[in-house]
């Protein structure tokens, strides 16, 4: 964050703005679920699965889980896994290929460990590939029995991972076909508990917040549970039931404190900043904010400048249960949807035109906006200070036809002609330096991580004159 204070531009910078890249694609989104003072709280849980699960079948937005952005160190160790379990897989294939069965084996059977240690909710195909080629070299290498018994517990939680035709011989190709079809056949149901309240996939597949049941294939499936402020959890199970516990994340204190803060400024203007920060942190477009009020459930989108995109609202019923376990009310599902469907009208000037209820918050310009201005203002004071050019280039040919004799006339012209020529020094140094500014305001966020905001509650060009000339500073509180 900037502080609050005053910004003086009193210098050049030989730097000038570059197109503006176009921004492709959907807006990240992030869901973050909250209880507002005086409202019970036993809700938020299940109010950030519910959201967050809304958010990723959202057509219109990128979902981005806030427990994996705030949970960085568990993170990187996945994403660590990951790439081991992708290094060990290539070795293992390089091995096949040469006849090594027994390398081939035990490197397939090194990958598919590294990927479980990883997020089975996206490197579930990966994890069950590599098995699929440790079956395949246990085949080939004559342990037909074990392989079909591997072949048959993969397609209990993986059904759709696929075998190469092309490496292995036809008698495993029709054996694997028939071990998935009649695997497909059987089926049972699992059900999913989870403390606290969590969004769950089973075997890759979200599946809603906890408490939850599925319908899966007869075998071992895999459970993942997530939510904000704790580790990812994953178990594998076999049977009707799954039970997980999830551990608070150690790098993931910030999120509850930035939540706490919101909860308490979400009906002020005060609001803005902790919105910029919790986008910035969570590096997303959109901040989904789903929140329980004494006397209501209430959905907003933020722009990750603080401006509300959307804005949805339902009154509770008296007498509703707050616990955690308490079933949702049939209303909330839809105020969810409608908040990420749909935006708030517009008006030519981009303001919302309806009123949303929330206390408008003050002037605030997000980078590209900022940069756009900057560029903006380095345009018209580099005009003026062509302008000023031209005057003074007049003064002095004029200076150069007026007779000798015309002492006064010539001292008056060469006067008017240097203090134009100086006045455009400044707008063109001025001007260079906006122009500057607006491509540092624009690139910054590209070189330092997720895209920044400035606030700005009053920003001015004023002239400024001393001992030494004349120019203009910029000044706002930033």
């Amino acid at each position: 964050m900037i502080e609050r204070g005053s910004v003086a531009v009193a210098g050049a910078l030989a730097l000038l703005l570059s197109p503006l890249p176009a921004r492709a694609g959907k807006p990240s989104a992030a869901a973050i679920a909250l209880a507002t003072p005086g409202a019970p709280t036993g809700e938020v849980a299940r109010l950030q699965a519910l959201a967050t699960a809304a958010l990723f079948r959202s057509p219109r937005l990128a979902g981005v889980g806030a427990a994996g952005r705030a949970d960085a160190a568990g993170e990187a160790a996945r994403e660590a896994a990951r790439r081991q379990g992708a290094e060990k897989q290539k070795e293992a294939r390089a091995a096949f290929d040469s006849l090594d069965l027994a390398a081939a084996s035990r490197l397939f059977g090194e990958a598919a460990e590294a990927y479980r240690k990883g997020d089975l909710r996206r490197e579930l195909l990966a994890y069950a590939d590599a098995l699929i080629w440790q079956a395949g070299s246990a085949w080939v290498n004559g342990d037909k029995d074990g392989a079909s018994a591997e072949l048959q517990e993969i397609y209990a939680y993986a059904p759709g991972a696929q075998i190469d035709k092309s490496a292995f011989p036809p008698d495993l190709v029709a054996a694997a076909s028939q071990i998935r079809a009649d695997t497909a056949e059987s089926s049972e149901r699992l059900s999913v508990e989870t403390t606290p309240v969590a969004l769950v996939w089973v075997d890759g597949r979200l599946v809603g917040p906890s408490p939850v049941t599925a319908t899966v294939p007869s075998g071992h499936h895999f459970v993942v549970a997530s939510a904000p402020g704790y580790g990812l959890a994953t178990l594998r199970t076999e049977g009707s039931h799954a039970a997980l516990a999830l551990a608070p994340a150690p790098d993931a204190a910030w999120l509850a404190g930035e939540e706490g803060r919101l909860a308490g400024l979400l009906e002020t203007p005060e609001r803005t900043a902790v919105v910029r920060a919790l986008a910035d942190r969570l590096g997303v477009d959109e901040l989904f904010v789903v929140a329980r009020e004494p006397a209501a459930f209430v959905a907003i989108r933020f722009a990750q400048d603080g401006h509300v995109l959307a804005y949805e609202r339902e009154p509770i019923a008296a007498g509703r249960p707050a616990e955690a376990n308490a079933p949702a009310p049939p209303a909330l599902p839809a105020l969810i949807d409608r908040a990420l469907e749909h935006d708030l009208p517009r008006g030519s000037n981009g303001a919302p035109v309806a009123d949303t209820g929330l206390p408008k918050a003050g002037l605030s310009l997000g980078r590209p906006e900022l940069a756009v201005g900057l560029g903006g203002l380095g345009v018209v004071l580099l005009g003026v200070g062509t302008v000023f050019g031209a005057l003074a280039a007049g003064d002095h040919g004029a200076l150069a036809g007026t007779p000798q004799t015309n002492v006064a006339g010539s001292q008056a012209l060469a006067a008017s002609g240097s203090a134009r020529a100086l006045l455009s020094d400044v707008f063109d140094l001025v001007g260079v330096a906006a122009l500057g500014g607006a491509a540092v305001v624009w690139y910054w966020p590209e070189i330092s991580g997720p895209k920044k905001s400035v606030e700005l509650t009053g920003v001015s060009v004023v002239p400024v004159l001393g001992p030494g000339g004349a120019g203009f500073a910029l000044s706002g509180g930033f």
